[in-house]
């Protein structure tokens, strides 16, 4: 309810617009975007679904004079943003903070182990729909190489058939010559 207050509330960048709380199925986001003085920048916080109030994935970018910013500056944007929030990293020494609980200890190694299984997950994931991705191209490549063939097979059984239609019009004009031929013939002997 309060997390976009508390993100206002944050020091050394000015928050600039906030739009929060939007579920889009892969998890609710908050977009913020901020100015430091130097360079405009879109952050985006996913709360994951299934660990609302554990898991959170910060993302922050450059939209504007990108050129005048670092990395550097970027991880240490989201740092004070995360501390405005109460927000602590999932790294290896989060857990050796002075003064956490065995709870918020807790808290950190499930989230942390979430995260991990959550991220090898998507991966996963990412994996077979690249696989897919392949899969449907080569078909979709299979398909149109059909298609190429049938419509090769197609022109020639109808250039076979329109030359079939021309041999048994010459057959039927040749034929009709004879009749004729024939029937003159006996027409001058009979006569």
């Amino acid at each position: 309810g309060n997390l976009l207050e508390l993100l206002y509330s944050a020091a050394d960048a000015t928050v600039l617009t906030a739009k929060g709380n939007f579920f889009n199925g892969a998890g609710v986001y908050v977009l913020a975007e901020l100015y430091d003085g130097a360079a405009i920048f879109d952050v985006e916080f996913q709360f994951l679904p299934g660990v609302l109030e554990n898991i959170v994935e910060a993302r922050i970018l450059a939209r504007e004079n990108a050129q005048y910013t670092s990395e550097a500056r970027e991880k240490e944007l989201l740092q004070v943003f995360g501390k405005a929030l109460g927000w602590l990293p999932l790294d290896a020494q989060t857990i050796r903070i002075p003064g956490l609980t065995e709870e918020e200890k807790g808290v950190i190694s499930t989230s942390a182990l979430e995260l991990k299984y959550r991220e090898q997950f998507e991966a996963d994931m990412e994996k077979a729909d690249a696989a897919v991705r392949e899969q449907m191209e080569r078909d979709r490549q299979q398909i149109e190489r059909l298609k190429r063939d049938i419509n090769r097979l197609l022109d020639s059984i109808s250039l076979s058939e329109a030359a079939r239609y021309d041999e048994y019009r010459e057959l039927r004009s040749r034929t009709a010559r004879a009749r004729q031929e024939y029937e003159e013939g006996v027409n001058k002997r009979i006569g």
